[in-house]
Formats: structure tokens, C-alpha cells, sequence
């Protein structure tokens, strides 16, 4: 990725987006418009997915107006959460964003 280009669509991996995000000169959340998970059961602890969200999670607090990426997420298959874990989620995007879930 090369900073100023405009790309349509990017198929990468999140362990590359989250160095990318990481970088000084690097992008930053806010340039993408929407940002879509496979496998996002990984989205936990340490795993690259996390680590993006929470670039995202970090720019929402920081600059509460700011235009954030629309998030997709995708698991393998059927995958059942706990309320606990999901709930997590759940409440910081329905915070300040005042996103609801059906």
C-alpha cells in the first residue's frame, strides 16, 4: 500500500493491515470506508483482528466525530457466543456510535 494512492478494494490480511495501522506514516482507520472480517471468531485477545479493532475502538475515543469504516464480520460457520463475550462488543459499538444489533 502506498499512502495518497486511492484504491477501490483491498484483500489483505489483518496481521498486514494492524502493521500498517501501527506505522508512523501508516493509514489511518478513518480512510477506510468499509472494512469486512472472514474467520472473525479470531477477533479475541491477541489476534490480528482485535488488534485492528482496536485501532478502531482508539480512533472512536479519540475523535468521536471522526468517519470510521462500516465493520463487516464473517465466521466460518455457525459460531455461538457467550453474552459475556459478545456483549463486550456489543456495548462499546452501540456507545457513543449508537449502533444497534438485531
Amino acid at each position: 500500500m502506498v499512502k495518497g494512492d486511492k484504491y477501490s478494494v483491498f484483500v489483505i490480511t489483518p496481521a498486514i493491515i494492524d502493521k500498517y495501522l501501527e506505522k508512523e506514516d501508516g493509514a489511518s482507520i478513518s480512510e477506510f470506508s468499509l472494512m469486512v472480517f472472514d474467520e472473525c471468531h479470531h477477533a479475541r485477545g491477541n489476534e490480528p483482528y482485535n488488534k485492528v479493532l482496536q485501532h478502531y475502538w482508539r480512533s472512536s475515543r479519540s475523535k468521536p466525530n471522526a468517519a470510521l469504516p462500516q465493520v463487516r464480520g464473517f465466521p466460518a460457520s455457525a459460531y455461538v457466543m457467550t453474552t459475556a463475550s459478545s456483549g463486550d462488543w456489543m456495548e462499546l459499538l452501540q456507545g457513543e456510535r449508537g449502533w444497534s444489533f438485531m
